[in-house]
């Protein structure tokens, strides 16, 4: 939607509230993964060489889409937030945009076509409907694709 960041981030500029909702967001969504990722040793050992010390800290304490959990003065990726609470739920920033989404009639449940264009096993030109915009996940998906034919 257009102007819902902007939005969002002139709320947190004015609303204490907002900026400890976007917080406990946050803190939440990286207490997740630290749950996640518990007793899971070599493979975090595996993550961190590969990442290096810096960059593994940094994914492991981020919040929503990279976030630093305590940075609240403005919100980053609507749709991280979304994502956020459809799957773990109690994501308020997520609830208002699909409310938002859901008053201009768009479909936030899901339906037969929405899975096309996620499904690798679907090769993207047989997709019911096109992805336009935003980074290239086409070019990522074919990648995927060709590797898995390989």
């Amino acid at each position: 939607r257009e102007g819902g960041m902007d939005e969002f981030n002139a709320r947190l500029a004015e609303d204490e509230s907002s900026r400890t909702e976007l917080r406990e967001i946050n803190q939440a969504y990286r207490r997740l993964r630290e749950d996640l990722v518990r007793g899971r040793e070599e493979e975090l050992g595996i993550a961190q060489a590969k990442m290096g010390p810096h960059g593994f800290r940094g994914a492991m304490t981020a919040g929503v889409a990279k976030m630093t959990v305590e940075k609240t003065s403005d919100v980053k990726c609507l749709h991280a937030h979304v994502g956020d609470e459809l799957t773990r739920g109690g994501n308020e920033i997520g609830r208002r945009v699909l409310e938002t989404l859901e008053a201009k009639g768009v479909e936030t449940q899901g339906s037969a076509l929405c899975g096309d264009y996620c499904n690798i096993a679907i090769p993207v030109a047989d997709a019911r409907w096109k992805f336009h915009g935003g980074k290239n996940h086409v070019k990522k998906r074919r990648s995927i694709q060709k590797r898995q034919i390989k």
